[in-house]
């Protein structure tokens, strides 16, 4: 283009700020968006002060005070004008007008396929455009609004009977092959709303405005078509006039925008309800508005919402009119013509109708081939709703005679069905009182919803126009009046724009012949008039420097020439050392202000460390050093190892052909050596060379398979693989448990069998992979029924839970719950709930015995397991041949930071889990530098915590000067800069983008992405609701329907949610192939689907953060090929609570891994690596006793690591050796402060409280024993924060901490010492009538530290105020800060002189005692040694809570550094403190605290004790039923052989002998037994007759009533044995006598069937004495406990109720 001028579109956008020069004119009205309009302009041009006064922008500098000119835009000279009239005319009448287009020109043909064609050519020009990047001509624009939309031409997208030869099917083709498929289908969905408006009609529209009043102002066209309005816009109106316009449909807006916009007019490509345009701002809204029968997408709340198209644009234009100005709009007759009125009132109150015109049918015929029925609708806002407004147009009426049509009337008779029905033509009675408004007469004519009167002209569409201009004519004059602010400047400038030849990125500024432009990419837009005075030097003096940095850069990577080296960095040391001096440093706010918008500024922010207090910066290395290195790579090496590690450098893997050159050896060779050394082997799977390290990792028994298949030349990998293969486990190894799921189904299915003694094999086991989900299905009786009755309700379960629910209920890790009714209430039955868990329990235990008792069985599942997880061997990286090219000269990294870097390039997906101050920085920056390098990725972004935004950015340029790193702040997404900004990332190479936690969840995914996604999971679990119907899995149905719900509502919430196309930034557009998410563990509360509900150190928690970072984390791995990579995570606690949490880092990472494991359900996880353990524990709130289950013990751990290190780098203290400061003394100190008299006081008062809470003396919800932990908590810490009146303990924490810190205080004053105070309670604000932290800074001011160096992190909210304070305590201003483990934890970086840190209460978890310490003890410390304090009250709650986080700590520990040997890890709880525990801590005494222990043991064998005894009697009363029914089959069993005789000699011939007169009535009339026993049957029901009624040979058949049911029942002649009839319903008489006669016959095989149940009672009699003959099998325990109970209650002297052995009292509701 050169130096050629072409206008701005509003799609494109000056890049000022995300501003564009339409942002910066002044409103005439004010209202809120002008008022904001100051607010605007500051924002716009970074500066500091702004004033508009009277439509003059002034502006000052804030620093150097001085006048900063800014250039009226019309007086920038002649590229702002292209008018031949432009000296002599004011600013309002400086503009370029359109060229005028005459109606004809683009006029429309009246055949469809010409139609068809010149939409075509329009869309095929509009195309070439764009491409061409050029304004169309006059005749271009005719061809442009030629195009008359698909409304008339709809025929074009049919498929019916079009074959490719018909002119239809080819031009079909044609416009898809032009159009996206977007474009195409938004062009079919046009069909029912584009129809374009006829030129004559619009331009007697503006002939109307004009005569209303108005010339010109702020014009909205919302529906704007190709531009037609526009194009008959009178050119003096159009001079006057700012014009806007909102077209939905992308092709037509392309138009639009094409030939309008570059003279300024403002486009938005979007649907009214998205595009940006304020309301009560706007002095005109005129269009043809969209008609149909469907609503808007507006999902707002305004009371128009969800009306009717058409009536929802006029009244959205009522709206958006301001007081007194006009709407004009063409709308269907429906707006005027519905029966319901509400809409029309609603339109009252905010409008005045001026005028109705209603147009004949063939108004729009020519134009837009419709004969639809509309109205010119012309009003006129209030200035203010007036909803008691009345007016003749808001009822409809019968038509007057004047508005029907010759021989017409205004009733019509006709007939429907064969009923006269009488017709009215109604009309609204706005025409019956302005006949003359209706053009045309009414005529009744057919539609396809009955005859309708439709206005019918009969003339000439010349003689309409006239019609219409005499009625202008009579319409009121100037009613309108213009806004009362002056004049604005109507259009946005024409602006001067270049090619870019510069490469300058998109957003940076450029010079263009010594004037100022901002690149656009392919092109540069010529700012320079926005920038002048200081301003205008602050910008050039960077730019400067911006140059020599870079220059300085490329020569320190391209040259060794240090004299050259030294020369530039004299220059780049003079240009700053002058710009400092008349500007000061590059870091303040002012020059910031100018500069930080270019994406070059974390280069300028790199060049100085900023001392925020001071306003002084000290020069970073690249002043005096080389910071820059390039790696010497040898041509030639003397072994092939050393030929394998360049070529592992530089490439990421082996290249033969590089490694033989520089070895000076063949490629053979090369290989030869390889494998005879074991550096490398040749990978079946991969076919190719991979290093030793990799190949000897992983999944080795698949790749020993892999090999021996693939043949001999890979024979030599097998026994280098067999070698690290991991040694079979033994049985005393593997914990086998129920619901693992790598245990068969089988296996399972025969614990059952002999768990309940099945020998009918009744029972199926069966588990669903996808929802972990096992259900056991019993095959003709109910569960309860299977086996033997004894082993299912006495031994292993309850009446009230049967074995076999106990087992499934074990396999999906579900702790059986018994509830039972209280006054109507469902609640828990805690003795019945105790005793299932107790079954539950001991069936687990007894799998546990059973599994590996069969030598077989024991062998098969030793083997399952080796094969499944004890096959892994983890890779040992070794990253020290990195030569890391880019990284700054003056960097070493440490040995564990170069192996992350060279994980995160060979393995995909990491899990940085490096303790604090390990440096993940510089892992995650140099990973992203070599990805790019080696072609791995193309947009590395990083997200990082809020506050360290800049400071991130800024290490990142440090540790590479030549990197090209965005940052992007919350203040890039908001308004107007998100398109800017996402055009920045997709358009920029950028080495790295870099945002904050909270922008990358303000940039969510497309809403077509999202559906896609949930879809897919919709889609998946009814994969999984299919496979579970199919198997019968009850259990599992459910869950997979909850599953289910679940993502529907999401997919609801989707719908619903209203996204601004305007403004909205997509994450799938920005390009982002690579994640590096800092603080990891933030997004642990990703939703989980699990069957265990409830379970302490379980966390139900789920956030949409972390749902949001698991759906976009899923497109970049299905992006990259659905592997493992693309997402890196970083976290110094990848376990803060439970290891139940790396279940959630595995699923982000690890999810192929996982599924093929079958563990990627939570439940299946569990069930292999976890279990929850049931005990019994005094309620928080002390009302008794409870029974709770705890997921705390984990299995098999050393599998579950091997797992988990596929993808954590996992480096804690002990196994790094990082340079930092040592412990004074070599561990934490301990400051003990002595209880004082009122703390022992107030600790009775606390035990008296748990005292009532226990014994129900107190409502729950006043008062329980979370409440008295938190008091206790606060009483050791200070008591005041429970009685601010109580007086200071002089020997308290808070002195003892004061002496220490200011101790430390005065030691250090020489090198400006720093500390930290932590305390999670007492923090200061919200009115507290006592604060710890006041208390304490009065303590440290009374002993000599000034209060100017005294700080609480809760004084700074923002992200730059903690910024500032850092600065201050990094460099020792500020010195003592207080504050919150949340606020003054992760990402506190003030680690240079600090030296102490105290901590003054416990937290609850030991990551937070992690972050506390590691704020100090971490690499960059300068101190010689540091301290960490914890502060203890003695006789308080502060030594049992250290104690515990001390526990979990050496917990997790031991987890993350796989201990050997370590197979089985029990957790800890951290909840509120039992009663019991109080007691021991107030008391001072351990025996306490162990009585609760024994108490808690007591109580629970005693239950179980009670539930022994009751089974025994159950057992007891079984027996004897047991023997009485023997007796009987003995007794009968002579009887029952006889029946089996006389049965077998019945048949079909055999009669009914009646019994009764009714009975022999019935058989007399029927000709088979059969048919004569159900009409019997039938007969006697319906006369409720009951007793026998026949006989069938010796047998009795007789009629009862049971249940209200009528029963059939056929009685022994012997044994007297009634059998009861499974009969059809009564009705089927001979289907009832074929059952009966069934049943007889089954009588012969009853003495059979009596035998066999004769051998099972006497089995289960036989079992049933065995158990009986045993013994409580916990006797001696309990006897054991008791006597220690008693031995401590002597000791203890305390009453034995209060000791808790007596039953729990049973649960009460109210």
């Amino acid at each position: 283009m050169g130096n050629s001028i072409a206008a701005t579109s509003a799609g494109n956008g000056l890049w000022t700020c995300g501003l564009s020069l339409a942002d910066f004119e002044a409103p005439s009205n004010e209202t809120t968006v002008a008022q904001a309009a100051r607010e605007t302009v500051a924002v716009a041009l970074e500066l500091a002060h702004t004033d508009i006064r009277g439509g003059d922008l002034l502006l000052a500098d804030e620093a150097a005070g001085d006048s900063v000119e800014i250039v009226d835009p019309s007086a920038v000279g002649d590229s702002w004008v292209l008018g031949p009239d432009n000296e002599d005319t004011d600013f309002a009448d400086r503009k370029v007008l359109w060229p005028v287009v005459g109606p004809q020109t683009y006029r429309p043909s009246g055949s469809v396929e010409r139609r068809i064609e010149d939409n075509i050519a329009a869309i095929r020009l509009v195309k070439a455009l764009a491409d061409e990047k050029r304004k169309p001509s006059e005749e271009e624009m005719a061809t442009l609004l030629r195009y008359s939309g698909w409304g008339g031409a709809a025929r074009v997208f049919s498929l019916d009977g079009a074959t490719k030869a018909s002119p239809l099917a080819s031009q079909r083709d044609e416009l898809r092959s032009l159009v996206t498929e977007n474009e195409y289908v938004a062009m079919q969905a046009s069909v029912n709303t584009a129809f374009y408006t006829p030129p004559h009609i619009v331009e007697a529209m503006w002939r109307m405005v004009r005569k209303l009043g108005f010339t010109g102002g702020r014009v909205l066209e919302p529906a704007a078509g190709t531009g037609q309005v526009f194009a008959s816009m009178p050119r003096d109106m159009a001079r006057q006039s700012m014009v806007t316009a909102v077209e939905i449909d992308p092709i037509t807006a392309a138009m639009l925008e094409a030939n309008f916009a570059p003279y300024g007019a403002q486009v938005h490509a979007c649907g009214l309800e998205k595009a940006p345009v304020p309301a009560k701002f706007w002095d005109l809204v005129i269009s043809n508005c969209p008609f149909g029968d469907f609503k808007s997408l507006d999902t707002s709340k305004t009371p128009y919402a969800d009306w009717s198209i058409h009536n929802w644009f006029l009244a959205k234009s009522l709206e958006l009119v301001r007081p007194g100005g006009l709407v004009a709009m063409i709308t269907t007759k429906s707006t005027l013509d519905s029966k319901r009125d509400a809409r029309r009132k609603w339109m009252a109150a905010q409008g005045e109708l001026v005028a109705a015109f209603r147009l004949p049918t063939m108004a729009f015929k020519e134009h837009a081939n419709t004969e639809a029925v509309t109205d010119i609708l012309l009003f006129k806002r209030r200035e203010v709703p007036d909803f008691k407004a009345s007016g003749s147009w808001l009822a409809l009426e019968e038509a007057s005679t004047v508005l029907m049509d010759k021989g017409q009337s205004a009733t019509r008779q006709e007939y429907v069905g064969h009923y006269p029905t009488i017709r009215t033509a109604q009309v609204n009675g706005y025409f019956n009182r302005h006949p003359e408004a209706m053009l045309g007469r009414l005529q009744w004519q057919s539609s396809a919803h009955g005859p309708v009167v439709l206005p019918v002209f009969n003339g000439s569409m010349q003689e309409l126009q006239e019609r219409l201009d005499a009625l202008i004519e009579q319409l009121p004059e100037g009613i309108y009046k213009p806004g009362t602010a002056e004049k604005v400047a109507p259009l946005q400038p024409v602006v001067a724009r270049y090619d870019n030849l510069t490469g300058a990125m998109p957003g940076a500024f450029v010079l263009h012949n010594g004037r100022v432009c901002i690149s656009e990419g392919d092109e540069m837009v010529d700012v320079d008039d926005l920038y002048a005075g200081t301003a205008r030097k602050r910008l050039l003096g960077m730019l400067d420097i911006r140059e020599a940095t870079q220059e300085l850069v490329e020569h320190q990577a391209n040259s060794d020439d240090d004299v050259e080296l030294g020369r530039l960095q004299k220059n780049l040391n003079g240009l700053y050392d002058a710009f400092v001096a008349k500007m000061g440093p590059i870091s303040t706010t002012a020059n910031s202000r100018v500069m930080r918008s270019d994406p070059t500024w974390p280069l300028l922010l790199a060049l100085e460390i900023w001392d925020e207090e001071a306003e002084t910066a000290i020069k970073a290395d690249i002043f005096s050093k080389r910071t820059v290195g390039r790696p010497v790579i040898p041509d030639t090496v003397d072994s092939v190892k050393d030929a394998l590690l360049i070529s592992l450098a530089l490439y990421g893997r082996i290249e033969l052909r590089d490694m033989a050159t520089r070895w000076r050896r063949t490629v053979k060779e090369v290989t030869d050596a390889l494998r005879e050394q074991a550096l490398a082997f040749r990978d079946p799977q991969q076919g190719r060379w991979v290093p030793a390290d990799e190949y000897l990792s992983g999944h080795i028994r698949d790749k020993i398979a892999q090999a021996k298949a693939a043949g001999p030349a890979y024979a030599s990998n097998i026994p280098a693989l067999e070698a690290v293969l991991p040694e079979d486990l033994g049985p005393a190894d593997v914990e086998a448990r129920l619901g693992a799921p790598w245990i068969p189904c089988e296996v399972i299915q025969l614990f059952c069998t002999e768990l309940v003694n099945d020998k009918q094999d009744q029972i199926t086991v069966k588990f669903e992979q996808a929802t972990a989900t096992w259900g056991i299905v019993a095959q003709y009786h109910n569960r309860e029924h299977v086996g033997d009755r004894a082993l299912q309700t006495m031994k292993w379960g309850t009446q009230k839970r049967c074995a076999l629910e106990l087992v499934e209920s074990a396999l999906n890790q579900t702790p059986p719950t018994v509830t039972m009714k209280v006054d109507d209430k469902q609640v828990v039955d805690r003795a019945a709930t105790l005793a299932a868990r107790e079954k539950w329990q001991a069936i687990k235990d007894e799998f546990r015995m059973w599994v590996f008792s069969d030598e077989s069985r024991r062998d098969k599942l030793r083997r399952l397991y080796n094969d499944a997880f004890n096959e892994i061997v983890t890779r040992k990286y070794d990253g020290s041949h990195l030569m890391l090219p880019g990284m700054s000269s003056v960097v070493t990294p440490h040995g564990h930071q170069k192996n992350a870097i060279w994980r995160i390039l060979v393995s995909g997906n990491t899990l940085l889990a490096h303790r604090v101050g390990a440096g993940k920085t510089l892992v995650m920056a140099g990973s992203a530098m070599e990805l790019r390098r080696l072609g791995k990725a193309r947009k590395p972004f990083h997200v990082v915590p809020n506050h360290c935004l800049e400071q991130y950015a800024a290490e990142f340029v440090r540790l590479y000067p030549q990197a090209r790193v965005l940052i992007a702040s919350k203040d890039d997404l908001c308004g107007d800069k998100r398109r800017t900004f996402a055009a920045r990332i997709a358009m920029g190479d950028w080495d790295s983008v870099v945002m904050t936690q909270s922008t990358f969840e303000r940039i969510p995914l497309a809403p077509e992405s999202q559906r896609e996604f949930l879809d897919g999971l919709v889609m998946e679990a009814r994969a999984m609701l299919n496979v579970a119907q199919d198997s019968g899995a009850k259990r599992s149905i459910k869950e997979v329907e909850k599953r289910i719900k679940d993502l529907e509502a999401r997919l609801e919430r989707l719908a619903e949610a209203k996204a601004d196309d305007a403004s909205v930034v997509w994450f799938d557009e920005l390009g982002c192939d690579w994640l590096n998410y800092d603080e990891g563990h933030g997004l642990k509360n990703l939703v989980r689907i699990s069957k265990m509900p409830r379970i302490a150190g379980l966390s139900n928690a789920a956030s949409q953060k972390a749902f949001d970072a698991f759906m976009k984390t899923r497109l970049i791995m299905r992006a990259r090929g659905g592997v493992e990579e693309g997402v890196v995570m970083a976290t110094a606690t990848p376990i803060s609570n439970s290891i139940a949490e790396l279940h959630t880092m595995q699923v982000f990472l690890q999810p192929y891994t996982l599924k093929r494991h079958g563990l990627y359900e939570f439940d299946a996880w569990a069930a292999s690596f976890g279990e929850s353990v049931t005990g019994l524990e005094l309620a928080p709130d002390g009302s008794g006793y409870r029974v709770n289950n705890r997921f705390c013990r984990f299995v098999n751990v050393p599998e579950l690591m091997a797992i988990f290190r596929g993808v954590a780098d996992i480096q804690t203290r002990s196994t790094l050796n990082l340079k930092t400061p040592p412990l004074l003394g070599g561990k934490p100190g301990v400051v003990v402060s002595k209880a004082s008299q009122w703390l022992k006081e107030l600790t009775a008062q606390l035990v008296e409280r748990a005292d009532k809470i226990r014994n129900g003396q107190v409502d729950p919800s006043e008062d329980n024993m979370l409440a008295v932990t938190n008091d206790g908590r606060k009483a050791a810490l200070d008591l005041r924060l429970l009685d601010p009146s109580m007086p200071a303990d002089p020997e308290g924490k808070l002195c003892k901490a004061a002496d220490n810190i200011v101790r430390i205080w005065k030691e250090g004053a020489r090198y400006r010492w720093t500390q930290l105070v932590f305390s999670d309670l007492g923090t200061p604000g919200g009115g507290k009538a006592f604060s710890v932290y006041e208390a304490l800074k009065q303590l440290l001011i009374e002993r000599g530290i000034p209060d100017d160096e005294i700080a609480f992190i809760q004084d700074y909210d923002s992200d730059a105020a903690k910024a500032k304070l850092f600065k201050k305590v990094r460099e020792g201003i500020v010195r003592v800060v207080m504050g919150s483990t949340q606020k003054m934890g992760a990402g506190t970086n003030v680690q240079k002189r600090l030296r102490a840190v105290h901590q003054l209460d416990c937290p609850w978890r030991p990551s937070d005692v992690e972050q506390r310490d590691g704020r100090a003890d971490r690499q960059g410390n300068e101190c010689d040694e540091i301290e960490l304090a914890r502060y203890v009250t003695e006789g308080s709650f502060d030594a049992y809570s250290w104690n515990l986080i001390d526990v979990k700590a050496r917990f997790i520990e031991q987890v993350m550094t796989n201990e050997k040997g370590l197979r089985t890890v029990e957790d800890v709880s951290m909840t509120a403190l039992s009663y019991a525990e109080i007691k021991a801590l107030a008391s001072g005494n351990p025996l306490v605290l162990e009585k609760a222990s024994v108490d808690s043991k007591v109580q629970k064998l005693a239950w179980s004790y009670g539930q022994w005894e009751e089974d025994r009697w159950r057992m007891s009363n079984a027996k004897a039923g047991l023997k009485a029914r023997l007796a009987k089959i003995e007794q009968t069993m002579a009887a029952w052989e006889q029946e089996a005789k006389l049965a077998s000699a019945i048949n079909a011939q055999t009669k009914l002998e009646p019994l009764t007169a009714t009975c022999a009535s019935i058989v007399s009339k029927c000709a088979t037994t059969a048919q004569a026993i159900g009409e019997a049957f039938r007969h006697l029901t319906a006369l409720k007759f009951m007793g026998p009624f026949g006989k069938v040979g010796e047998f009795t058949l007789l009629v009862d009533r049971s249940y209200g049911t009528w029963a059939l029942g056929v009685q022994g002649p012997l044994s007297g044995d009634v059998v009861w009839v499974e009969r059809p319903p009564i009705n089927e008489v001979v289907a009832v006598g074929d059952a009966t006669l069934e049943a007889v016959g089954g009588q012969t095989k009853s003495a059979a069937r009596r035998r066999i149940e004769h051998a099972e009672k006497t089995e289960e009699l036989a079992n049933i004495e065995q158990m009986l003959a045993q013994d409580f099998p916990q006797r001696e325990e309990l006897a054991q406990a008791r006597a220690w109970q008693a031995e401590i209650d002597a000791q203890l002297d305390l009453d034995k109720n209060l000791a808790g052995t007596g039953v729990m009292n049973a649960e009460t509701t109210n």
